[in-house]
């Protein structure tokens, strides 16, 4: 007996049996559908336009796929710096909550009022005004959700 949405049972020991045994099945395969929907979103979806990035694999033990960087480059890149990322914030609300601030320095300013920022790299000086949010991450937790329905229903189809 398939498990599907619509079902025909009939009143009989050995069909209602039948159906248990099919359903006990089931529900012994969810853990792995867990895992192979979590690893998919994972290594498919999130990846998608997305900075380097590592991807701890969900196992039995732990169904939770986990994809991330540890470069702190790529947070500057996500969020945003200095008065151009300010312009343009990046879910304002939780970045305050984490203690994120937007580098301005009120000291060097162009003679438009925009703030700059010196910074030194392999020996030389730059000046930026920042750099606008890439929210790849959170492009990636956007395309996530989206085809979150779209690959449940692929791996579910499978243990049909």
């Amino acid at each position: 007996m398939k498990i599907s949405p619509k079902f025909n049972l009939s009143l009989s020991v050995d069909s209602i049996e039948e159906y248990k045994k099919t359903l006990m099945e089931y529900k012994k395969n969810l853990p792995q559908i867990a895992c192979n929907i979590a690893n998919t979103l994972a290594e498919e979806v999130g990846q998608e336009d997305n900075y380097p990035v590592q991807i701890d694999k969900a196992t039995i033990e732990n169904p939770i796929a986990r994809m991330y960087t540890t470069d702190s480059k790529y947070t500057f890149q996500e969020f945003g710096t200095g008065i151009i990322g300010s312009n343009n914030p990046h879910l304002p609300a939780i970045l305050s909550e984490v203690g994120w601030v937007y580098m301005v320095n009120p000291n060097n300013f162009t003679k438009d009022g925009d703030y700059l920022w010196r910074y030194e790299k392999d020996g030389k000086w730059y000046t930026t005004r920042g750099v606008p949010a890439q929210k790849k991450f959170y492009n990636a937790v956007e395309n996530i959700r989206r085809e979150f329905p779209n690959i449940a229903k692929k791996e579910f189809e499978k243990y049909k």
